[in-house]
């Protein structure tokens, strides 16, 4: 009697751990294994930009904890992701921190800057498991497209927040924070 096939069991947190520490990007989306290659230079740059901007906006105001990749974000046990850039809010963020000092939970705003390769996780899959888990706002920055938007999560669905005057949007997770697709982008400009 033929036997059936066997479905690939899901990957946990702990199958993460256990891989060798050498340089691969790994996350898990729903149980799946994701492996991207490392980002191009224009990525890099757009990342930059955003963090730097968070980061002086977030400290000057004591706001909270803004971080950039490689650091892993455990949402359950099956979905553990790299967000390219995330903020903490103050007041949450030591209850977000395992014994081991990493992250359990959701943070309060995650950036995702797409690259060829990622466009369906960061579009699709990792839009519904931020949206899913809670996550309260979700940017998603495409330097190819030169775009950046904003989503908030409202009930359990992302809605795309207007934006304004030349693409500025403004943040709800970061009151008083509009963001700039120039500064997003600058980068990018002068150098291609």
């Amino acid at each position: 009697m033929p036997s059936q096939l066997e479905q690939p069991r899901a990957l946990t947190w702990e199958d993460l751990l256990a891989f060798p520490e050498d340089n691969q990007k790994r996350e898990i989306i729903r149980g799946e294994l994701i492996v991207s290659p490392g980002p191009s230079v224009w990525h890099q740059e757009v990342v930059l930009a955003i963090y730097r901007r968070l980061y002086a906006f977030a400290h000057a105001r004591q706001a909270g904890k803004v971080m950039t990749s490689p650091i892993d974000v455990r949402f359950s046990s099956y979905d553990v992701t790299q967000p390219d850039v995330l903020f903490i809010r103050a007041d949450r963020f030591r209850s977000l921190l395992t014994s081991d000092a990493r992250i359990a939970g959701a943070p309060d705003l995650v950036v995702e800057v797409i690259s060829p390769t990622s466009r369906s996780i960061d579009c699709v899959r990792k839009f519904a498991l931020y949206a899913d888990a809670g996550v309260p706002e979700y940017w998603l920055v495409d330097p190819e497209m030169r775009s950046l938007q904003i989503f908030t999560l409202e009930g359990d669905r992302y809605t795309q927040l207007p934006a304004g005057a030349a693409g500025r949007v403004a943040s709800r997770v970061l009151p008083g924070l509009i963001v700039d697709p120039g500064w997003v982008f600058v980068d990018l400009e002068s150098s291609s």
